[in-house]
């Protein structure tokens, strides 16, 4: 009975063994050659293994097809380059473009449409290779020893399509660096590159600014111009006005003028000459307002008006009356003014940049222009008591000291910025170096109304003599540092806006004030009432060509349009 049972399971196991043969096909019988297969290693055929996701279109001759006699058709797969003769290059890691390809159906349709095959072998439809949209690398795949089969029909393996596996898509993406960099880029140094379409919005090549200017200048100063004095003291030369004496007082003078601040304005507009902000050029220029004082006292306010001066005759102080008790009424103005204006034209070249500093160095041409002048005038009355020939005579004196100093020369600077969010500070500092042009203008003159109404006039003034009134030039050579410091805020990408401190120093200047020379000869005051003896020597009163310094400082308010 044993042995039944193991007869009967042999020839069942042999049985299914030979209709699996039959099934698959082979030569005669349709039965397998058993003769022993060997395989060398030059028949090791890289095999691709099946790859989840939609099928993604290879280029055709990347791909080497496996003879039918496998049984096994490989979905998709690529050979590396190199691997075999003739081979192309792997295509590179990003997904190919899909147009041109075929519209891909969803599973579901697809499964609907295409027929359903029988369970037979001989009923199945040949189907083309559906290729795996998958780039992929397949490993080797030996065969299995099988015995070769002299004849076979192709069987083609359909690989079902699985769901899509491939990352997400950001919705944003940045766009590939160039291939190469533009020349301009590459040969600047810079460690970033953007393309310039992002470039002219955030870089933009117009600036523009307009600054309130509330500035303190250097004031001038000028000796005693206009005194006063006791007409009741004991002592005679208390009672005329001479400095030095307890009883004089000084009324305009002896002290300084045109000091304090003044408004003004600045406007400065700049173009860059490429995106990258690394070349421009850029012209500012400002205006202060006019800074003037005028001073006026009569004989009504003040019995005693006087003018110092001192007598180089007697070696004292002395004065000229414009109004004393009994001898004449009047008055006596003084007017003085000053403008100061500038302008600037420069190149700037950017030294460094980042994302939260910005250094430029830039360099041109400055011009100053600081203008000034003193003017005195009286008014005197002669009463009847008065002395021949003032007696019932009028006369107006005049003095006029008035300066022009012009500053040519080159500038160099640095002004960097620090940002901080929507904030910045803005550092500038720069040096002037050329030749300051001044003139000084000196000029005096009387004029005499009789009692008949005729007229006479004369050159000279008390001042302003005949030995120093003209026109006179002098150079110096000149220094004109300026540092200025600005807090700002930006408002949007075009306007922001800022305020800050500034000071402006100009050596080589010559002031007005400086310019009066007080020792006189009285022999060359026209129609002066005291004689004396002329003097020898060097002519006083002389231009003095005294030269001073001159800064300003102050308060900046402005706004900044780009664009």
């Amino acid at each position: 009975m044993k042995k039944r049972i193991l007869v009967s399971g042999l020839l069942l196991t042999v049985g299914g063994w030979v209709s699996d043969l039959c099934a698959q096909g082979g030569p005669g019988m349709g039965l397998p050659s058993l003769a022993p297969v060997s395989l060398t290693k030059t028949e090791l055929v890289p095999c691709p293994a099946v790859t989840l996701g939609r099928p993604i279109a290879i280029r055709p001759t990347a791909v080497k097809r496996e003879p039918a006699a496998t049984g096994i058709v490989p979905a998709a797969y690529q050979v590396p380059m190199g691997e075999y003769p003739g081979a192309m290059p792997v295509v590179p890691p990003f997904p190919a473009p899909r147009e041109g390809l075929p519209a891909w159906p969803d599973d579901e349709e697809a499964d609907e449409q295409a027929p359903q095959p029988s369970g037979f072998a001989s009923d199945r439809p040949e189907k083309k290779v559906v290729l795996a949209k998958s780039v992929s690398i397949a490993p080797l795949v030996l065969l299995p020893p099988v015995a070769t089969i002299a004849s076979s029909v192709p069987k083609v393996v359909q690989v079902k399509h699985q769901p899509e596996m491939l990352p997400p898509v950001p919705t944003t993406k940045a766009p590939p660096p160039p291939a190469r960099l533009p020349e301009a880029f590459a040969s600047s140094g810079h460690d970033f590159w953007s393309p310039e379409s992002d470039a002219d919005p955030l870089r933009p090549h117009f600036y523009a600014a307009a600054e309130y200017l509330s500035w303190w200048t250097k004031a001038d100063h000028v000796p005693a111009l206009v005194t006063t004095g006791d007409p009741n003291n004991v002592n005679a030369n208390g009672r005329f006005g001479f400095l030095g004496q307890s009883s004089t007082q000084t009324l305009f003078g002896d002290g300084s003028i045109n000091g304090g601040p003044r408004s003004g304005v600045r406007i400065t507009a700049g173009y860059w000459l490429d995106m990258f902000q690394e070349e421009g050029v850029e012209i500012s220029g400002f205006v202060l307002g006019q800074k003037s004082n005028h001073f006026n006292a009569s004989s009504a306010d003040f019995p005693v008006l006087a003018r110092p001066f001192f007598n180089l005759n007697t070696n004292s102080e002395f004065s000229e009356l414009v109004a004393f008790p009994g001898l004449s009424t009047g008055r006596v103005s003084v007017d003085n003014r000053s403008n100061l204006w500038g302008i600037e034209a420069n190149q700037r070249c950017n030294l460094l940049c980042c994302c939260d500093r910005r250094i430029d160095l830039f360099g041109g041409f400055r011009y100053l222009d600081l203008d000034e002048s003193i003017n005195i005038v009286e008014d005197i009355n002669g009463l009847g008591t008065a002395p021949a020939p003032f007696t019932n005579q009028r006369a107006l004196v005049f003095d006029r000291f008035a300066t022009h100093n012009s500053f040519y020369g080159g500038q160099l600077g640095l002004d960097s910025e620090f940002r901080r969010g929507r904030w910045f500070l803005d550092v500038k500092g720069k040096l002037g170096i050329g030749v300051t042009d001044s003139k000084v203008t000196i000029d005096g003159g009387q004029t005499f109304v009789n009692a008949d109404g005729t007229r006479r006039q004369v050159q000279g003034g008390l001042l302003a003599l005949s030995s120093n009134i003209g026109k006179y030039h002098k150079d110096h050579f000149s220094f004109v540092p300026e540092v200025g410091m600005n807090l700002g805020y930006q408002v949007n990408d075009n306007i922001r806006v800022f305020g800050g401190y500034n000071v402006l120093y100009w050596t080589g200047v010559l002031r007005p004030g400086d310019q009066i020379d007080r020792a006189l000869d009285v022999t060359r005051i026209p129609n002066f009432p005291v004689a004396g003896t002329a003097l020898g020597g060097e002519p006083r009163p002389a231009p003095t060509f005294k030269a001073s310094d001159f800064w300003a400082h102050g308060i900046t308010v402005g706004v900044e349009f780009r664009y």
